[in-house]
Formats: C-alpha cells, sequence, structure tokens
C-alpha cells in the first residue's frame, strides 16, 4: 500500500534533502519525494539517513538522493543553484541602504 505525507522542505542540496515530517520514518528506510521545485516536479527516491526533534514538535530528518539518474541530478542541481542565486540576491536587496 502507498500511502502520500506532507513534509515541509528546510533545505535542498544536489545530494539530498532535510525536512521536517510529523509521520515517524526510519533511519536507512527508502521513500520516493517529489521535487516541486525544477521545471517539471521530479519524483526521486530518497534514504534516510538522519533524525533529530525539532523545536516545532516535529521531527527533522536528512535524506539522501539514491538510484539518480544523470538528468535528475543535472535538474536538481540547476534548480538549487538557482534557488541559491535568487537568495543571495535577495540577501543584497535587503542589505542595501536603499530604503
Amino acid at each position: 500500500m502507498v500511502s502520500s505525507m506532507m513534509a515541509k522542505c528546510l533545505g535542498i542540496e544536489p545530494s539530498g534533502i532535510a525536512f521536517f515530517c510529523k509521520h515517524s520514518l526510519s533511519f536507512g528506510e527508502v521513500d520516493e519525494i517529489v521535487i516541486p521545485i525544477t521545471k517539471y516536479p521530479l519524483l526521486v527516491r530518497a534514504k534516510i539517513i538522519g533524525m533529530r526533534l525539532s523545536d516545532f514538535k516535529t521531527p527533522l530528518y536528512a535524506a539522501e538522493f539514491v538510484d539518480l539518474v544523470s538528468d535528475m541530478e543535472t535538474m536538481i542541481r540547476g534548480a538549487v543553484f538557482g534557488l541559491q542565486i535568487l537568495n543571495r540576491e535577495n540577501d543584497d536587496l535587503y542589505a542595501s541602504d536603499s530604503f
């Protein structure tokens, strides 16, 4: 039986993702995750490599992407770098004295 669950992303890198999820996940468990920041949403497999409790009473999980084909890795890498550039531009905008 396949079930879906909601999670909130804390951070994403080309090699993995950190996210909050109320459902209990096990170390070493491999789950499918939808990555919506690419041109087309990607369904990727990710292996849980860590968990810690957070201040929000929702566990914070770390997962590494597994079984990525080259095209998927390239799409994720491009989207992550695009977000980093956007965040840097936003940081520069708020740091300027133009207000």
